[in-house]
């Protein structure tokens, strides 16, 4: 377990140092979709031409912007309207740069940036919460959890 535990950080340490460049949440659905790095032309799934961000994170569990020095929290959630997260990205976090990553027992994920940590909360359930994946390699897994499992698929 301790080799996958690693492999899983292995994975996450691609992501430090990339600049938080896009989040949009879908409408109508809890999915929250945020790119790291400079997009690059890619081929989708379906060979068509896309620019996309090196690295993607889909979320659907709640997940909390806690800014530095404890000046407030923000929190987001199914019931965040589109055009309020898609605003809050564009005037708070685009640009940021990723500076650590930690990842807890429980898979709560934390991104820690210059001004504030990001942290995705799983719900208590066995249904995905959130997934990271490459869109620059297509044989990369992706990694994905749940609160009570974690795992490349």
């Amino acid at each position: 377990m301790q080799n996958k535990i690693q492999s899983f950080n292995d994975f996450l340490q691609k992501l430090v140092g990339l600049e938080l460049f896009y989040g949009i949440k879908a409408p109508d659905l809890h999915f929250y979709d945020l790119g790291f790095g400079c997009p690059v032309e890619s081929e989708s799934y379906d060979q068509t031409k896309r620019v996309l961000s090196p690295y993607i994170l889909h979320a659907t569990c709640d997940f909390e912007i806690v800014w530095k020095n404890n000046s407030h929290v923000d929190s987001f959630n199914c019931e965040t309207h589109k055009e309020f997260f898609d605003h809050y990205f564009l005037t708070q976090l685009k640009g940021l740069i990723i500076e650590h990553i930690t990842l807890k027992n429980n898979n709560e994920l934390n991104l820690h940036l210059k001004n504030c940590c990001i942290t995705f909360s799983p719900f208590n359930d066995d249904v995905e919460s959130w997934r990271i994946f490459s869109t620059i390699d297509k044989e990369a897994p992706h990694l994905v959890a749940s609160s009570i499992k974690i795992d490349f698929e």
